[in-house]
């Protein structure tokens, strides 16, 4: 299983996953073995490519934050 910041930096370094991602978001995480929660997985299915590109980039900066 990989976690969040991989999931994270994969979102934010291959624009064909996130192609991927908008197309079919939980076959997806399921085929590169990502597991996210109900919450996070609701999310993701109604944003389209940029957002999720942000969306990591976001969860990225918060991140190195902290």
């Amino acid at each position: 299983m990989n976690d969040l910041n991989s999931l994270a930096k994969k979102m934010s370094s291959d624009a064909a996953f996130v192609k991927e991602l908008v197309a079919d978001t939980e076959g997806t995480l399921k085929k590169y073995d990502f597991e996210v929660s109900d919450e996070v997985l609701s999310t993701m299915k109604g944003m389209d490519a940029e957002e999720l590109t942000e969306m990591a980039s976001n969860y990225s900066v918060d991140k190195a934050a902290c």
